[in-house]
């Protein structure tokens, strides 16, 4: 029983996954084909879709979201930069500071030739043969 659910589940997720199968034909296995392009925009509309959830949930909890490089001024301000590099200062009793990783390049030899997790779905093509070291949700 658990590996018909198992078979199904392949079958009905494979797609999105950008696997496709032919079926049997005669004596030949099942052929399967995956399409890179596929995949990558079904993992690039999954991470649009989850940080468009985020957003709705923090405004609908009456969060102030700033997309801003923040550093302390002292113990109650912040000077904060956005994308243009217009600085401002914000006060507060607190804050919450809540940073979001990002991969950092490796160094070591051979370093130039990895790419991030964000980077390897943004790519046209296929990367091919691709060794994933990490724990992001790549791996």
């Amino acid at each position: 029983h658990g590996a018909a659910l198992i078979n199904e589940s392949v079958i009905l997720d494979s797609a999105a996954f950008g696997i496709h199968t032919n079926p049997e034909n005669g004596d030949k296995p099942p052929s399967t084909q995956h399409k890179w392009e596929t995949m990558r925009e079904n993992v690039q509309n999954h991470i649009r879709g989850l940080n468009f959830k985020y957003r709705v949930n923090l405004r609908e909890k009456n969060v102030k979201y700033l997309n801003k490089l923040g550093k302390f001024k002292d113990a109650h301000t912040l000077e904060v930069t956005d994308k243009k590099g217009r600085t401002s200062e914000i006060t507060a009793s607190r804050f919450l500071v809540a940073v979001g990783g990002r991969p950092a390049a490796l160094d070591c030899e051979g370093g130039e030739l990895a790419v991030s997790s964000d980077d390897i779905f943004a790519m046209e093509k296929s990367p091919g043969k691709t060794l994933c070291v990490g724990a992001s949700y790549i791996s």
